[in-house]
């Protein structure tokens, strides 16, 4: 986040622009746009004409969720706002530019929904080799030296 937003703010002093960062801190950009608040107040604002130039490292920083995704890039075309990552502006009235972008946010999904299932297997396996999720403790139960569960029969 930190390396995100310093080089968003080089890149708006380089041009010369007034910036505002957003940030929804610990929210996964899997997640559809209604439960980012940030995200919501960028898309609100760009529809207001307010903002005209937006930075994120990575397209799927803005956007790991394909439909919302897409809705974004349309949204920043038809209202004509400028997109820049780390490499410069994103031109995404060029329709390779924009083809190559919406690529990235479906292999960002892609990537996400991956990685959620491993966690998921993950997880499953612990439990099946009787070892707490995530190292959190289940009530009722206490850990072995082997970190395996075993019934506290007190609680």
């Amino acid at each position: 986040m930190h390396n995100q937003e310093q080089r968003g703010i080089e890149l708006a002093k380089q041009i010369g622009w007034q910036y505002e960062v957003f940030k929804d801190a610990g929210i996964t950009a899997g997640l559809p746009f209604k439960e980012r608040p940030a995200l919501n107040e960028i898309v609100d604002r760009i529809f207001a004409d307010e903002i005209q130039g937006l930075f994120s490292i990575e397209i799927d920083r803005l956007s790991r969720n394909v439909t919302d995704g897409n809705i974004f890039v349309s949204m920043l075309i038809e209202k004509n706002t400028m997109l820049f990552d780390e490499k410069g502006k994103i031109d995404l009235q060029n329709e390779d530019v924009e083809f190559i972008t919406r690529l990235k946010i479906q292999l960002g999904d892609r990537e996400r929904r991956g990685i959620a299932r491993i966690v998921k297997t993950n997880m499953e396996r612990r439990i099946l080799d009787g070892k707490a999720p995530g190292g959190i403790q289940a009530f009722g139960y206490d850990k072995d030296e082997k970190g395996m569960l075993i019934i506290n029969e007190k609680d």
